[in-house]
């Protein structure tokens, strides 16, 4: 069947045409001038090498000491991975604990499948 008068598709449905304007795209200036932000001097490669002078002050050292040792309760943490093992196996996957490691945030446990 061949189309008789057609016209060429249009990009706007028809009545819209007018609504669509193009605006310049703003112009913007930044809001901070280079002289406001002070330079970060450069980090020393070696203790030989002196850092510049800069406005910058460097963190005490005290913010890098270690805290005190934590205590674990090994029995929860197994109680836990024996939890995950039963998880698995309830959605058909058998596993077996085989260690695992505490850290400050997160427990990693070590599982052998089958």
């Amino acid at each position: 069947m061949t189309r008789v008068n057609a016209e060429p598709p249009t990009t706007e449905p028809d009545g819209y045409a007018d609504d669509f304007v193009e605006e310049p795209e703003p112009q913007y200036e930044p809001s901070v001038t280079d002289e406001a932000v002070p330079a970060r001097a450069p980090r020393a490669t070696s203790p030989g090498v002196a850092a510049m002078a800069s406005e910058w002050v460097m963190p005490p050292l005290a913010l890098l000491l270690r805290t005190k040792e934590q205590k674990q309760d090994r029995t929860a943490i197994a109680l836990a991975g024996d939890e995950l093992v039963e998880a698995l196996a309830a959605h058909g996957v058998e596993t077996t604990l085989i260690g695992y490691t505490v850290g400050p945030t997160v427990t990693r446990f070590e599982l052998e499948l089958g």
